[in-house]
């Protein structure tokens, strides 16, 4: 229920906390630090309290502010090697769940301390892999993955780093992994060459195995195909349903109980599944519903639109649009 905003005006960038159910404020709008032409500040949850913000410019140092939360505290203010855009070997930041971790090409990837440090290391190529974004409905990620060279894929916590590696027997050739809610998952090769999947809860117990592969366009939850179908099914390996497989790639998003499925090359048209009862439902035309989805209270599914609308609204019963803020 707590969302953190920022602002920039002539005298600087601020950030303010306002609780989202009733609009409350948090915490009196804290100055972070000074604006500039053609900088840019970004910000990331990092844990239960803190939330960091990285201040960049061309040609200047970057800045990194810490904020508490709970109390409105500034608890950093300093230069700062991490990175939250473009490349380079600078560790680069990405939200995870609930934390922030720092991504070093070909060396692995770090946690972030409450000063912006740091913190513990997980060596490895320093990509991460495919999981559920921030903007997804289901509970906050606990893991990430990352590949390890020729090795398989290492998967980890985001909270302090702990490591839990993939493994499917003696001579079989693990491929990549894919964090979900509930756990993670990946496919391999058995020692006869059949390609199967395996699901693991969150704590890297195995939960499922099955024939075929992961559909790795669908990491708010498990998708299971072959050569002719795709399977929904949770982490426990039981089926919800069953999809006949696209000729192009299929991208999936879960948005409560229903299941938006699409394979067109715009992902422009969403077929709808109820994941209850299998039934399929209305085909929406959103192309937003890729990369421009902010979150849905069950009846309405928010969405941004560039340059205009700013938002809207769609009403997920009929595809048609509900309301809209035009852009400025």
């Amino acid at each position: 229920d707590r969302g953190f905003f920022l602002g920039a005006s002539g005298d600087g960038w601020r950030g303010v906390g306002v609780n989202v159910a009733d609009g409350h404020r948090l915490f009196a709008p804290v100055r972070l630090g000074p604006n500039a032409r053609a900088a840019s500040t970004r910000c990331f949850v990092n844990g239960p309290a803190p939330l960091l913000c990285v201040w960049e410019a061309s040609g200047q140092p970057r800045r990194a502010w810490v904020v508490n939360t709970e109390t409105g505290a500034l608890m950093f203010d300093g230069p700062t090697e991490l990175r939250a855009y473009g490349s380079g070997p600078e560790p680069r930041l990405s939200q995870v769940g609930d934390y922030v971790v720092a991504a070093v090409p070909d060396s692995g990837v770090h946690g972030v301390g409450p000063h912006a440090e740091l913190t513990w290391f997980v060596p490895g190529d320093g990509l991460l892999g495919d999981s559920a974004g921030p903007n997804s409905d289901l509970q906050p990620m606990k893991f990430a993955s990352q590949g390890v060279f020729k090795a398989p894929d290492i998967v980890f916590s985001v909270a302090d780093g702990v490591s839990v590696k993939p493994s499917a027997g003696r001579d079989a050739s693990v491929g990549s992994a894919i964090v979900y809610a509930g756990g993670f998952g990946f496919s391999y090769h058995d020692q006869d060459g059949t390609e199967r999947v395996a699901l693991l809860d969150e704590y890297g117990r195995l939960s499922a195995q099955m024939a075929g592969g992961l559909v790795n366009t669908s990491p708010d939850v498990p998708i299971v195909g072959d050569e002719s179908q795709l399977r929904v099914v949770t982490m426990s390996g039981r089926q919800l349903l069953e999809i006949p497989k696209p000729t192009l790639r299929l991208y999936a998003r879960l948005i409560g109980t229903t299941l938006y499925v699409a394979s067109d090359k715009r992902l422009r048209s969403w077929q709808q599944f109820d994941l209850r009862t299998g039934a399929k439902g209305k085909a929406c035309d959103a192309e937003g519903l890729s990369t421009s989805y902010i979150g849905s209270d069950g009846a309405i599914a928010i969405l941004t639109g560039e340059p205009s609308p700013v938002a809207y609204g769609m009403d997920m019963a009929t595809c048609e649009t509900a309301w809209a803020m035009p852009g400025t």
